[in-house]
Parts: C-alpha cells; sequence; structure tokens
C-alpha cells in the first residue's frame, strides 16, 4: 500500500474523534477489553506513539481502560459521534467496526486493521497528552484530525 494511501486512510480513521476531558459516562453497549488488538501489537503502536509525539512515559499503555462499542460508530452526546473517543484521564473507547462484522465489502482487510489502529494511535496520542484537541504531536505522528473533524 502507497504511503498517500496510508496516510489518507489513518485520516479518515479520526473522523469525528473528540475528547471530552472530565466526563464520567459510560456508552451504551460498551464492553471492557484487556486490550484492542495482542498485547505485542499495543506494545508497538505505544512505542510508535511516543516516538513521533516525543513525549514518553515510564506508564505503559495498560494505565488505560479500553472499551469495545458495537458498530461503526457509536453516539456519545447529543448528535455526537465517533470511531474513537478518549475520556480524561484513562478511558478509551473504541468503534469494534470492522474487527466486529469482518471487513467491509468496500475495503481491504488490510486497510480495516490500518484505520482501526490508526485509531487507537490517535487515542493513544489523547491519553499521552492529556488533552482534548489536536496540537502539534497529532500533526508529527501524523495523526492529525481530518477535514470537518472537532
Amino acid at each position: 500500500m502507497k504511503r498517500s494511501t496510508l496516510i489518507t486512510a489513518g485520516l479518515l480513521a479520526l473522523a469525528s474523534c473528540s475528547s471530552p476531558t472530565g466526563w464520567h459516562f459510560s456508552i451504551s453497549g460498551a464492553v471492557a477489553l484487556a486490550a484492542p488488538v495482542s498485547p505485542a501489537t499495543m506494545d508497538n503502536l505505544w512505542a510508535s506513539v511516543q516516538a513521533c509525539s516525543g513525549i514518553r512515559t515510564s506508564e505503559p499503555w495498560h494505565r488505560v481502560s479500553w472499551y469495545s462499542v458495537p458498530g461503526d460508530r457509536f453516539a456519545y452526546g447529543p448528535g455526537d459521534s465517533a470511531i474513537g473517543l478518549w475520556v480524561s484521564p484513562h478511558q478509551i473507547y473504541l468503534a469494534a467496526g470492522p474487527l466486529e462484522h469482518g471487513p467491509s465489502t468496500a475495503y481491504s482487510p488490510q486497510y480495516d486493521t490500518l484505520l482501526y489502529e490508526s485509531t487507537i494511535r490517535h487515542e493513544m496520542l489523547h491519553d499521552l497528552t492529556q488533552a482534548p484537541g489536536h496540537g502539534p504531536a497529532f500533526t508529527a505522528c501524523h495523526l492529525a484530525a481530518g477535514p470537518g473533524v472537532q
């Protein structure tokens, strides 16, 4: 897959990502996960986000409480939906999407995996920065939000 295609896929992964800090809520249908992908993959994703952002922490990715939400998107507020959502201080919700029902007919399994892992990395970066919004670290990591994203 060409780099431009990978970057485009990563940008699409970020659609409607938001970071409502300080909210204490649960999303309907969310199921707690030990990790959304294998521990080895999580180690690699965490290390890659730390490296590109320059943000180092001695705390591992397991400090995050991970949740899977059924469907390709999920609602988290009136008129708001996302495929990934970080909630301060250490909660991440991910739409199960392609991994829930198998690869879509429109995209390849590699695209679906890239989309999911890009979303995980994006939300990990929110956890590392402990901030909503998409500051310079998101650009440095090629995880900046696409057009129309809050």
